[in-house]
């Protein structure tokens, strides 16, 4: 069987990651910055087809449909990922003030970034920064699929 594009450029991504304590950190890192941007994005209200729905959740819809696209088992898995982060933020955006909503998204996108720059400095391969970047898009998904 042959492998498709994503699921070659997934091994890829994957090969970079088997060094068990930068995978911790990734667990860890992707949710936080995929919730930090998701509490700033429930703020913004948009009419669609008579309803009013946040821009997380319109951003959230569109971004699950092209993981299932690529693939119906990492498709599946993100949603239920994505549901509890995405609920979590329209909550906050309902109940709490537009400052602890910057709080929120600041506090959690510093921890992300702190838990990527830490795994991605215990990688063991030696590569260079700039190719670690090469496929933000792959993210939690490596840990679920393997080659």
């Amino acid at each position: 069987m042959e492998k498709t594009f994503f699921a070659h450029q997934l091994a890829i991504y994957a090969s970079y990651h088997r060094d068990a304590r930068n995978r911790a950190t990734h667990f860890i890192g992707i949710p936080a910055i995929m919730f930090s941007v998701l509490v700033v994005l429930a703020l913004w209200r948009l009419p669609v087809a008579g309803l009013e729905l946040s821009a997380a959740a319109i951003g959230a819809a569109l971004g699950l449909l092209g993981w299932i696209a690529l693939d119906r088992t990492i498709g599946t898995a993100m949603i239920v990922l994505v549901m509890p982060l995405l609920i979590l933020a329209e909550w906050i955006a309902r109940h709490a003030s537009v400052s602890t909503h910057g709080s929120c998204s600041r506090f959690f996108s510093s921890a992300a970034g702190f838990f990527q720059l830490i795994g991605h400095c215990v990688k063991a391969a030696g590569r260079p920064w700039s190719t670690m970047y090469s496929r933000p898009l792959l993210g939690r998904c490596s840990s679920w699929r393997k080659r």
